[in-house]
């Protein structure tokens, strides 16, 4: 009876040990990409800090990175962000639902992305051609529409929503993808954008001698995961901060997250060898 006993409390201790070791391994490789990411923010953070803009004209004779300021124009086309239909060149979105709980809630969000064309970059020298396709996206001009769960949302947002495969919040069939539920929560409706006649700050690599629209030869976009472009709606100093400021952001957090980890995995430690002792 008494070695009954031993094996499910050995049963359930190896359980309980499992899980410890799940959670602190996710906790410390979470808290290692969130390190990371802040690591490469915040050298590209000295990397701005340390460049100086250039005029447009120079940009065709410069090598290496650029640093450019100056006006959004049209190359070939725009585009209309997704939740007013503002005329951009580039634009990213977000769905957030409201979750309750026993401390008012929060805002997760469901769904999110981004689209973008080439645009040009005018100062008084002249202009170069800009491709935000996969470039890091500074913006903070958009609009946010809150809606809660009785009201309807307004045009274009039903229509955008269709093409994503979520439905009106208010809607009773509600759903995620292939996956049905029923909402009783509010949404919000985030978009931010870039439009023609905005200020814009560049820095990335330059790429010539490819077709481009307006047949402009000189092109300033990403290169690879380590030559990222970065497009602002603002100057060369509140790019800085916002960039120094995420990267203490992802530092803080991902070191949280990696001492939260270490300490259940040390508690594991403890707790095997106190079982070792034991058996």
């Amino acid at each position: 009876m008494l070695s009954a006993i031993e094996a499910v409390i050995t049963n359930e201790l190896f359980w309980q040990l499992s899980i410890a070791f799940v959670f602190g391994t996710l906790f410390i490789g979470g808290g290692l990409y969130f390190i990371g990411r802040g690591l490469v923010l915040g050298r590209r953070a000295l990397t701005l800090w340390r460049s100086d803009p250039i005029s447009v004209q120079a940009v065709g004779y410069a090598d290496g990175p650029v640093e450019v300021e100056g006006r959004v124009s049209v190359a070939d086309d725009t585009l209309k962000s997704p939740f007013t239909e503002t005329q951009c060149v580039t634009y990213q979105y977000r769905v957030d639902e409201h979750t309750k709980s026993s401390n008012g809630g929060s805002w997760d969000t469901q769904e999110k992305g981004r689209k973008s064309v080439p645009f040009l970059l005018e100062d008084d020298t002249g202009s170069v051609l800009i491709d935000p396709s996969t470039a890091d996206l500074s913006l903070t001009s958009g609009d946010r529409i809150t809606v809660s769960p009785d009201e309807t949302p307004p045009d274009p947002i039903p229509a955008f929503l269709e093409t994503i495969g979520i439905e009106p919040v208010n809607d009773p069939g509600t759903h995620l993808g292939p996956v049905s539920l029923h909402s009783e929560n509010s949404r919000r409706y985030a978009e931010e954008y870039l439009e023609p006649g905005d200020n814009v700050y560049v820095y990335g690599p330059v790429k010539r001698g490819e077709p481009t629209p307006g047949s402009f030869d000189t092109v300033v976009r990403s290169t690879s995961r380590w030559e990222q472009c970065v497009v602002s709606d603002t100057d060369e100093s509140e790019t800085i901060t916002r960039t120094a400021r995420k990267a203490a952001l992802m530092l803080v957090g991902g070191l949280g997250a990696f001492s939260v980890g270490g300490n259940v995995l040390y508690g594991l430690l403890l707790s095997v060898m106190d079982l070792g002792l034991l058996l």
